[in-house]
């Protein structure tokens, strides 16, 4: 009981104007991908490569080179444009993760097959009545999405509004 006081004192301590042990920063925010104008526009290349995890260099299926891709980021009523480039060796496919859109064609559709050296064009309509909040995009390919996504093939996508009724909040890190 008095190691949870004392652990909860020491996070209350920034609060009361004293100061926490310094800790060295671990986690780095991936680069974002902002929507303008109404549509978001990016390119994801997936492809195995060596990656650093921890202090161990592993090889990996991830978006970009990266093990932690790119953020995608927009708004209710943006246009997703995302052209997956397949480097992989084996068929990919994207899914986004919680999003209220249309799973047919050429937007969430998980049924779609980007064989090796293939490309697709995704285009997801985001309804202007989507909610705001955290959500993913990943790889879905069945029969091989456990393995791609535990390679690394998955990122955040955030649908901004969340504090559009809360302007106090404005520039709120």
């Amino acid at each position: 009981m008095r190691y949870r006081r004392f652990i909860f004192a020491l996070l209350l301590l920034p609060l009361a104007g004293g100061s926490a042990p310094a800790a060295s920063e671990t986690f780095v925010s991936p680069p974002e991908i902002v929507s303008s104008n109404g549509v978001l526009s990016a390119t994801l290349t997936a492809g195995a490569a060596m990656v650093k995890i921890g202090n161990k260099d592993v090889l990996a299926w991830v978006y970009d080179g990266v093990y932690v891709p790119p953020t995608l980021r927009a708004r209710p009523g943006d246009t997703i444009k995302l052209k997956l480039v397949n480097r992989l060796g084996t068929p990919t496919n994207l899914h986004y993760h919680g999003l209220g859109v249309s799973p047919l064609g050429r937007s969430d559709n998980v049924f779609v097959h980007v064989g090796t050296n293939e490309v697709f064009d995704y285009e997801v309509a985001i309804p202007r009545t989507h909610g705001a909040g955290l959500y993913w995009y990943h790889a879905h390919q069945h029969g091989s999405s456990e393995s791609q996504v535990g390679g690394g093939m998955s990122g955040g996508l955030i649908i901004d509004g969340i504090l559009d009724p809360l302007p106090e909040l404005k520039g709120l890190r």
